[in-house]
């Protein structure tokens, strides 16, 4: 039984060397799926142009426009498109939050959609008022290539312009792993 112990000893300090060794510096950081966890908490923040004031059109869904990039450590969001292409299969967070310039009439309805590869995925509607400010977020299994747009519908009678304030309107997002 002693002679037993000490092989399975052995093997067991053999196969744990061999394992050991074969491993690279950056294995223990990896992600799921071997991708490296550097990437995976890389992520992006954009903002409308200052000098840009979008005017969204009465009972039209319409692209929402963001031109100024604060954060792009993916280097996954195009500011002339207003597109964010997705560098790699994963599971993402992302949130957008829309405000429009002034109040708007009483019980307004308002629609933020997220399409992939120009197909809703995600919809948000809300009726508005005082507080013009629409927001939606979700996680997300998205993979290499995929391309995410922010659309926005409004339904005031008018035309309403989008609050060019980097913190009342923005798309933001990051990959969790």
């Amino acid at each position: 039984m002693k002679i037993i112990t000490k092989v399975l000893f052995v093997v067991t300090t053999i196969l744990s060397l061999a394992i050991t060794s074969s491993c690279s510096p950056e294995d223990g950081k990896d992600g799921i799926n071997g991708t490296n966890a550097s990437i995976a908490n890389t992520g992006f923040h954009v903002i409308p142009p200052e000098t840009f004031d979008q005017s969204i059109p009465n009972i039209t869904y319409t692209k929402v426009q963001f031109g100024v990039e604060t954060t792009d450590d993916m280097n996954a969001f195009n500011t002339t498109t207003s597109e964010l292409t997705i560098p790699q299969n994963g599971f993402y967070h992302l949130s957008v939050t829309l405000k429009f310039y002034t109040a708007l009439p009483d019980n307004s309805p308002v629609v933020v959609q997220l399409r992939k590869n120009g197909w809703q995925f995600k919809s948000f509607s809300q009726r508005l008022g005082a507080v013009p400010s629409i927001n939606i977020n979700g996680d997300f299994s998205l993979n290499a290539g995929d391309v995410i747009t922010v659309f926005i519908f409004q339904n005031t009678g008018v035309a309403q312009s989008l609050d060019r304030v980097a913190n009342n309107t923005y798309f933001t997002g990051y990959r969790v792993y």
